[in-house]
């Protein structure tokens, strides 16, 4: 099509110098442009240039504005089809809304002189993948709290936020939104330093704040030019708290439960009922500290006179208590019942207690419902998790998992595409993403250490089809922001059967055993989240992990291979120990002591030395890991099936029965 000029008045083309307007009509020299006489230049041979917002990378097309830089009239069309001058129009400034992002633009502009601009074209490209994680480190001394960040180099990258958490990260920032210090993005979540494109290299920031019991936490994310946020990167120091001792005096004849001496970081309350002759103490127990208690429970230090307390829940270290669930967050209340037989109108009595918190533990689960939560000091049940998404034969059945500092538990749908979020206090379903629909399954998942981020391996298949006929299934590796499971990251791995997922020490690498000998152990680079190199051992990968150190990976099936983690060479090979059926899991003691569970037996092997021993007082170890020294196994070969716990010789040290449901590979413990 032939556009042409626009036909001008015949002054335009005579008057050398503007005289302004005259009455209704313009005078010499000018021309009317909408309820305005403008002067126009006969010798104006430029023609005007198109600016169009957004630019060509951006989140979302929505609201297009096209500009000129003279006055001058725009011409457009949004279907791709070729602007015409019967085409929308209007002068200078078009605002079009709500265009979406699949639309192509295209315009022309002709100013006052007649000068047409070449068509402009503009098929946007949509980027909504934010910069990787900066590496990201927490140091206390004192007062004195101090994070260090290095950038992950990006072509695209526009800054740093970092932000102070004071209770629970049960939020994150927004894509789009630009944050400034002192910004919250949630109750206790303050933006503490930003940093913009400059700033490329390791940057720090210090602030002084009373060292309080609790949690000194901080989180980052990195930015890009177009205000898309990557993935999260954190670091805490979990304070000490000392012990916490309280006294309360409760009168039977008013109800009345006086605090005499209150613990130092937390509140006791209550109020009681005298019923014949049972006095029933109501008592609540509130968190004054920034960080979660984990298994918090209550004992009783003095001995008690005329009445007889009839519902303790058991004895630890030599005092009875009461449970207060699985967990009780920054600034909540929970309350028990406690319950004295023998009790009068005239009784008053006088308790001393200790509060007292610790580990739990959860592990996979074949029920109705999600997952048991048992105090690792009394091995009994304290909280159960509601039922989470279900698929094709596998009830709430759950996988791999973990618990966050923020008393969340994260776990893997054995028989649904899902990755749900469970609350610690209540057993509640918070939050549920689904990764890939039916029959998909998620068959394994990890937590950084900080607990800001999730990575979760999603399987395309049912898991009956992936474990039967031994083939494996298309497998994808999906990052989840833990605080949203927003996803903030998918990388296809190819055919696996996803036999394990292991972090490396620092942080920056995964392992994925795929269980099939042709695709070996996928070794993941965290922070361009890419593939960075297979290792082939020449025998079906069950397991893969670092060791303590990281300089080392091993593989383990009816091998143990052990390769140098920044070369990859094979440094060593030595057959497993033990012949009890198939290997499930292995994990490190000391630091050449590697634990491997076989189906109906336990083993070790010194990997200076090659020497390896095979305890058959154990019946099986499907379940096997190691904390603090010691070696927790679960046996679904014993009768009742369960966990306990042995010293580093193996040797039964205690029982945890309050896992009544477990089944699977895997045992999880939370942070502190």
């Amino acid at each position: 099509m032939s556009r042409g000029f626009l036909a001008l008045s015949s002054c335009v083309l005579i008057a050398l110098a503007p005289q302004g307007c005259g009455g209704t009509e313009c005078g010499t020299g000018t021309l009317r442009y909408g309820d305005k006489c403008v002067v126009v230049d006969p010798f104006d041979r430029t023609a005007p240039k198109i600016t169009v917002d957004p630019p060509l990378y951006t989140r979302e097309v929505g609201t297009v504005r096209l500009t000129t830089d003279e006055p001058a009239t725009i011409y457009y069309t949004i279907d791709g089809s070729e602007p015409t001058f019967d085409s929308p129009n209007e002068p200078d400034e078009i605002v079009i809304p709500n265009v979406p992002d699949s639309a192509q633009l295209r315009a022309f502009a002709v100013d006052l002189a007649g000068n047409q601009s070449d068509e402009l074209s503009r098929l946007w490209i949509i980027d909504r993948s934010g910069p990787p994680a900066p590496d990201f480190h927490l140091a206390v001394s004192g007062d004195t709290r101090t994070v260090t960040w290095t950038p992950v180099l990006d072509l695209c990258f526009g800054g740093v936020v970092v932000a102070r958490v004071e209770g629970v990260l049960g939020t994150s920032v927004v894509s789009g939104h630009a944050y400034a210090i002192g910004d919250t993005l949630g109750p206790g979540i303050t933006i503490v330093q930003v940093t913009g494109p400059a700033a490329t290299g390791t940057a720090t920031f210090s602030e002084t704040m009373p060292a309080q019991p609790g949690l000194i936490r901080y989180v980052a994310w990195a930015y890009d030019d177009i205000l898309n946020y990557g993935p999260p990167a954190g670091d805490y120091v979990v304070v000490p708290m000392a012990m916490q001792t309280a006294r309360i005096s409760v009168t039977a004849a008013t109800g009345v439960v006086a605090p005499v001496t209150q613990p130092a970081n937390a509140m006791v309350s209550g109020v009681a009922t005298l019923a014949g002759s049972t006095l029933t103490v109501k008592l609540s127990v509130r968190n004054e500290t920034n960080r979660v208690w984990f298994a918090p429970k209550v004992m009783l230090t003095s001995a008690l006179a005329g009445v007889t307390w009839s519902n303790s829940d058991g004895v630890v270290a030599t005092l009875p208590y009461r449970a207060y669930g699985g967990a009780l967050g920054p600034g909540m209340t929970t309350t028990t019942s406690w319950v004295f037989t023998g009790a009068s109108s005239s009784t008053t009595l006088t308790l001393d207690l200790q509060l007292r918190d610790g580990f739990v533990f959860i592990a996979n689960t074949t029920s109705t419902h999600s997952g048991e939560i048992v105090d690792a000091e009394t091995g009994k049940t304290v909280e159960q998790l509601a039922a989470g998404p279900t698929g094709r034969g596998g009830r709430a059945r759950t996988q791999r998992g973990g618990i966050t500092p923020d008393g969340k538990v994260v776990v893997g749908a054995r028989t649904a595409g899902s990755v749900s979020t469970f609350d610690l206090a209540s057993g509640q379903l918070l939050v549920s993403t689904e990764l890939h629909e039916q029959k998909a399954h998620v068959p394994q998942l990890v937590l950084d250490r900080s607990g800001v981020a999730v990575y979760a391996l999603i399987a395309l298949e049912h898991p009956n089809r992936v474990n039967g006929d031994g083939n494996g299934s298309a497998t994808e590796l999906v990052r989840l922001d833990a605080a949203t499971l927003t996803e903030t990251g998918r990388l296809a791995l190819g055919t696996s059967r996803n036999r394990g997922l292991e972090l490396s020490p620092d942080g920056k690498s995964l392992l994925v055993a795929t269980g099939i000998t042709s695709q070996g152990v996928i070794l993941i680079d965290l922070a361009t989240f890419s593939i960075k190199e297979r290792i082939l051992p020449g025998f079906r990968p069950q397991i893969a992990l670092f060791s303590p150190d990281g300089a080392s990976i091993l593989v383990v099936n009816e091998s143990v291979a052990v390769y140098n983690a920044i070369t990859l060479a094979r440094t060593t090979l030595y057959p497993t120990p033990g012949t009890g059926g198939k290997v499930h899991r292995a994990a490190f003691g000391a630091a050449n002591i590697l634990w491997i569970g076989r189906h109906s037996q336990l083993a070790n092997i010194d990997l200076r030395t090659g020497d390896s021993q095979v305890f058959t007082s154990v019946p099986g170890a499907e379940i096997l890991d190691v904390f603090d020294g010691k070696v927790f196994t679960g046996s679904h070969q014993s009768s009742p099936a369960t966990i306990q716990r042995l010293s580093d010789t193996a040797v039964v040290e205690t029982a945890l029965p309050g896992f009544t449901s477990f089944k699977g590979h895997w045992i999880g413990r939370s942070p502190f």
